[in-house]
């Protein structure tokens, strides 16, 4: 009976200034040229609370004795440029150093600015920033990435894919004007490699002991709630199918800001954390269990929301 239990966290929202609620507060030290910009892009801004980060710190302490890794889907930083990427790797780091950490960007780590084709000037936020690889290029480096963990008898296979827009192009306009902004593609190969290292994961240990695969994407794939044309995961329907076809037993997402209870779909559970440390929120993270019982995994997990009153995140029901 081997158990191996992480920590999912997702959209922190690390920047160089905490405790930010709109991007406006932001004018000084933002990428955009104007006020209308700015006030164009306000959903996009918050940043970190100091005091639910330092909540985040104490829950990782305080579980560590239980915990093989930390999880994070994506959204570690509020922008992909280098003020907010560089305080983001020192948070990570320091996750690090109590738990593993094994994660990927979201769409907040890809922000390029967006250049005025008249002046060159920086007008906006686009996808396909790359600078996220610069600064976490110890923890991630393709598009696809996988963790192994073990116990004697049970090996679980984490594979993360970056389903982030690699040009504003290939956002879908027809759903949202948008869409560039916080939309996720399934590309096929992407999913491909995917699939591959699921296959070449089996391959290495269903002979040895109980395999099982996870895999984690930042934009989820499926969830309770009406996912927004802004914000949804073009060609989710793919992803589903190859997953199933390939026995995966969950898939780990963040982006929507809520946590959700499991949703049961093709023998796959999937799994949401919210944003752990964004100012303002309704701040969630979980633990999830996965537990080897006579060739058998059963998927378990505690969710805990952040208490204002008692500045600590506290066990709750979703």
């Amino acid at each position: 009976m081997g158990k191996i239990s992480l920590l999912h966290i997702s959209d922190l929202h690390i920047a160089k200034t905490p405790n930010l609620t709109d991007l406006f507060q932001r004018t000084r030290q933002s990428p955009f040229s104007s006020v209308a910009d700015v006030l164009w892009h306000h959903r996009l801004c918050a940043s970190y609370g100091e005091k639910q980060l330092e909540a985040l710190i104490k829950l990782i302490t305080d579980e560590q004795h239980r915990l093989e890794a930390i999880a994070i889907t994506g959204d570690i930083a509020t922008t992909g440029f280098s003020f907010d990427l560089h305080p983001a790797l020192e948070v990570v780091n320091g996750f690090d150093n109590i738990v593993p950490v094994f994660l990927l960007p979201g769409n907040h780590d890809r922000y390029k600015a967006l250049l005025s084709r008249s002046s060159g000037k920086p007008r906006g936020l686009a996808p396909g920033g790359t600078k996220f690889y610069d600064y976490f290029h110890s923890y991630w480096n393709n598009d696809v990435e996988i963790k192994i963990l073990e116990t004697y008898d049970f090996a679980l296979g984490i594979i993360a894919a970056d389903f982030n827009l690699r040009d504003i192009w290939d956002a879908d306009f027809s759903k949202s004007v948008f869409g560039s902004i916080a939309q996720g593609k399934v590309y096929d190969d992407i999913l491909d490699r995917l699939v591959y290292s699921t296959e070449q994961f089996f391959r290495r240990f269903s002979n040895e002991k109980t395999a099982a695969v996870v895999w984690a994407i930042h934009f989820p794939a499926l969830a309770p709630r009406r996912i927004s044309p802004d914000s949804e995961l073009i060609g989710s329907e793919k992803l589903i199918e190859r997953a199933a076809e390939n026995g995966v037993i969950a898939i780990l997402s963040g982006h929507v800001h809520y946590g959700f209870p499991p949703l049961m779909d093709q023998n796959i559970a999937f799994l949401g954390a919210g944003t752990t440390t964004q100012f303002g929120s309704d701040n969630h993270c979980q633990i999830i269990s996965f537990e080897n019982i006579d060739e058998d995994v059963l998927i378990a997990k505690e969710d805990y929301g952040f208490n204002p009153k008692l500045t600590k995140f506290v066990r709750i029901k979703l």
